[in-house]
């Protein structure tokens, strides 16, 4: 009985936490990176006019330095996410906020640089 009393309260708990589209990017990126070949550098995420998913840009996307691109859906908005490994570049042409972009990096090859708006991925930096 006690456990039925207590019901109203997990329910509340559940109907207080709800995941931001934030968290919900940066789980994408981790879940990218983790499904990535061992030899790339980053995994990213992004909602936005982007060079990964469009023929704008200078992104790389051969097989042997780009891959894994797929849509995701974090609460209704889709996200472009792929891996990439150096030498390449991201680029993209909307805003960066977190709601936007997520990147997970394996090591330091890649270089996030919001002014430019871009990652570039290359050995030293």
């Amino acid at each position: 009985m006690q456990i039925l009393n207590l019901l109203p309260f997990f329910a509340l708990l559940g109907a207080v936490y709800a995941e931001t589209r934030g968290e919900c990017l940066e789980r994408e990126a981790a879940a990218s990176i983790a499904s990535a070949p061992y030899e790339a550098d980053i995994a990213i995420c992004y909602h936005g006019h982007n060079s990964a998913y469009s023929n704008d840009g200078n992104t790389n996307k051969s097989s042997d330095q780009f891959g894994g691109l797929r849509w995701a859906d974090c609460h209704g908005v889709g996200l472009d996410c792929f891996w990439m490994k150096t030498y390449n570049i991201f680029e993209y042409w909307g805003d960066a906020g977190s709601d936007n972009l997520a990147f997970v990096k394996r090591n330091d090859k890649c270089e996030y640089k919001p002014v430019d708006k871009a990652i570039w991925c290359h050995e030293y930096h």
